[in-house]
């Protein structure tokens, strides 16, 4: 990465400053790929400015303040005892998807067994051997 600063001074009576900024990517497949090239020109100016001078801020009824507070804590004591409510119904959820989870577990390992041994069972008579029961 190159990053390269250009001023020129006093140009139509400000200064102006350009700043370039060079990127190079390189592929990560081969170098079949030529690599990847952005350029980007930014100028700025060092003009100066004058900020608006805004009025001292007014004071904030108590009443107002107060309604702030009460719907902050209102909110947090809400968000409290719905977490509490959701959780609770997860956890009723979560036991439920591991009892079906459990069942299909099992489920799957008793065809996987009964698969395997017909399988082996084939194979035996194929390979000429009497298969055990």
């Amino acid at each position: 990465m190159l990053f390269k600063f250009f001023k020129v001074a006093d140009i139509y009576g400000e200064d102006l400053t350009f700043f370039r900024i060079e990127v190079q990517l390189t592929s990560i497949y081969g170098d079949s790929l030529s690599p990847l090239r952005f350029r980007f020109l930014f100028c700025t100016t060092s003009v100066n400015v004058e900020m608006a001078s805004l009025a001292a801020p007014k004071a904030i009824s108590p009443a107002i303040r107060f309604g702030r507070y009460a719907a902050l804590l209102t909110g947090m004591l809400y968000g409290y005892t719905r977490l509490g409510s959701l959780t609770a119904k997860e956890k009723v959820i979560q036991e439920h998807e591991n009892k079906i989870k459990a069942a299909r577990a099992i489920q799957q390992a008793e065809d996987r067994a009964r698969k395997t041994n017909v399988e082996m069972q084939s194979l035996a008579g194929e390979m000429g051997i009497k298969p055990a029961v």
